[in-house]
């Protein structure tokens, strides 16, 4: 008698199991990429922040009455326009802008402008050739009282000259300005005599 074997599986069967394992995992990827996607267009969009502005808006400026060009001492310069200075946000508390009569300005710094003379003296011993123009804002309190002097442009480019003018501006007492400070835009063209 011959003894039989139990009979084997055949070895496809195994295939096909792998098979069905990877199909299932192809399956089970698809659907988590679906649902991933599904959950990203539900979701609203994250909010931009847009950065807190942090400046106000500027209020009209009055511009103070313009002074007139020097003509007796050519020296002495060309007045121009006033110009009104605003601190931004977070400088000091403003007071109100007022006006000031040109005519009492120009007459104020014509009796003044030998000692700014004086200054521009003293350095063209030094620089014989010194000279240019001096444009400067001073800034003028409701009582009268420099509060400020800056130099927009300096074309003398004399340290020395531009502080000994500074500091000489800075002691005078202007004609008191009606309605609160102003800001004077005066101009001065220093040359030798000749």
């Amino acid at each position: 008698m011959v003894e039989s074997l139990p009979p084997q599986a055949p070895k496809h069967g195994s295939r096909g199991t792998l098979l069905f394992l990877m199909a299932g995992i192809l399956v089970l990827g698809a659907a988590i990429v679906f649902v991933t996607q599904r959950d990203a267009k539900r979701a609203p969009p994250s909010p931009v922040s847009k950065p807190e502005q942090k400046f106000e808006t500027p209020t009209p400026l009055v511009m103070s009455q313009p002074t007139r060009p020097i003509a007796a001492n050519p020296d002495a310069g060309v007045a121009t326009a006033p110009r009104i200075v605003s601190k931004g946000p977070g400088g000091p508390p403003m007071e109100r802008m007022g006006t000031i009569d040109a005519k009492a300005v120009e007459t104020f710094i014509n009796g003044r402008f030998s000692v700014l003379r004086a200054c521009y003296e003293n350095r063209l011993k030094v620089n014989p050739l010194l000279q240019g123009k001096l444009d400067l804002s001073i800034g003028v309190s409701s009582q009268g009282r420099v509060t400020s002097v800056s130099a927009e442009e300096d074309h003398l480019r004399d340290p020395i000259m531009l502080q000994c003018v500074k500091s000489t501006i800075r002691g005078w007492a202007f004609p008191k300005p009606e309605g609160g400070r102003v800001v004077i835009g005066k101009t001065f063209n220093f040359k030798p005599k000749m």
